[in-house]
């Protein structure tokens, strides 16, 4: 058993170390699928604004989620407690990938109907992003208007799909921006109801389970299939996140049916590289777990260094550096001693210049 273990994680290992770092910019990639959002709009574009009198109510969000597409289904309530006036309404659709990034991140069939009767769409570029949300990256909204009376409550459904973000090796992940709500009055949803259900997974829960990289925010529930929340009165401050990975529930898996610790040390290992693309303090643990089980110098130096990994994504350069010189100390000549050398100088260099690092310039 171990030979075998021992041989699908070199094999997977070559293919994997090429591709660790196109997934944090490809099989990360979000797709702006989002609350209804409050706009303003000029001759350059739309652009977010705060509603001081509209309030969103209620909101129920559908999403069938699969690798080929997000099929979203999207109803919202909101209350007019100002004069009567006109809004407009958009759904932002974007970010524009970076150099290194590629993906479709348009929203297909993009439809909108007003208490059951359809409304036209209309695409408008962005403009001034992040007026009303800082940070939020948009191309451009689709675009709708909404009559309010006084007082009056309206319903609007929005349905549409886009492709998720995938990589090759099994991996799907959906984002769903909430924050977008907070530019309606108080910057509160009164009531959120959501559910995400992977068609592709018909095994049951611990499947889902198993594979499950990382789930935002808090306070979910698990169905056989299906991930949910029920939500009421809240500032939305962090969005919808789900990441499911084919390769952990695989490894986990095994890692149930194995009982030589050499072996548990090498699937802990492949655990925490998977993680790493997704929650470090989560991969910290795996790593730390793999190299408690570690039985050879270059096992615990490949540990060393991803634990560093780890405390480096986490802004936490000292610590970080400490396990980089034992994992060189470890395998000097080795390949985990030479890359641990390699990222070490140049973290160095980096706070000899005070450079910040990526989280330290994102905060």
């Amino acid at each position: 058993m171990r030979r075998g273990v021992a041989k699908e994680e070199c094999r997977l290992r070559a293919k994997y170390i090429s591709l660790t770092w196109a997934l944090l910019a490809f099989g990360l990639t979000s797709h702006c699928l989002a609350d209804d959002t409050f706009l303003g709009a000029s001759a350059q574009g739309a652009y977010p604004l705060s509603s001081k009198d509209i309030a969103l109510v209620l909101e129920r969000v559908s999403v069938v989620l699969s690798r080929r597409s997000a099929e979203v289904d999207c109803v919202f309530v909101f209350r007019n407690n100002g004069p009567a006036q006109e809004a407009l309404i958009g759904f932002p659709e974007g970010p524009l990938p970076g150099p290194e990034q590629r993906g479709d991140t348009r929203l297909h069939s993009f439809r909108a109907w007003v208490e059951g009767r359809r409304v036209s769409v209309r695409i408008q570029p962005a403009s001034a992003p992040g007026r009303a949300i800082p940070g939020l990256r948009v191309t451009r909204w689709h675009t709708f208007r909404v009559r309010f009376a006084r007082g009056q409550v309206r319903t609007v459904r929005n349905c549409y799909w886009v492709h998720p973000s995938e990589h090759s090796l099994g991996g799907v992940r959906f984002n769903y921006i909430l924050t977008t709500a907070r530019t309606w009055k108080d910057e509160k949803i009164g009531q959120a109801q959501i559910r995400v259900r992977l068609a592709d997974l018909d095994r049951g829960k611990s499947d889902l389970i198993a594979g499950l990289a990382l789930v935002r925010p808090d306070g979910y529930r698990l169905g056989r299939n299906s991930i949910s929340w029920q939500l009421s009165d809240f500032v939305p401050t962090e969005d919808v996140q789900i990441a499911y990975e084919a390769r952990l529930r695989h490894w986990r898996a095994r890692l149930a049916r194995v009982s030589d610790s050499a072996e548990q040390g090498n699937l802990k290992l492949l655990i925490g590289e998977v993680l790493f693309n997704y929650d470090a303090d989560k991969a910290r643990i795996a790593f730390g777990r793999a190299l408690q089980l570690a039985t050879s110098d270059s096992r615990r130096a490949a540990c060393e260094f991803w634990i560093g990994k780890c405390y480096e994504k986490d802004a936490n350069r000292s610590l970080a550096l400490q396990h980089y010189d034992q994992a060189i100390k470890l395998d000097p000549q080795g390949q985990w001693g030479e890359q641990a050398r390699s990222v070490a100088q140049a973290l160095r260099l980096h706070q000899k210049n005070k450079i910040p690092s990526l989280k330290e310039e994102n905060q």
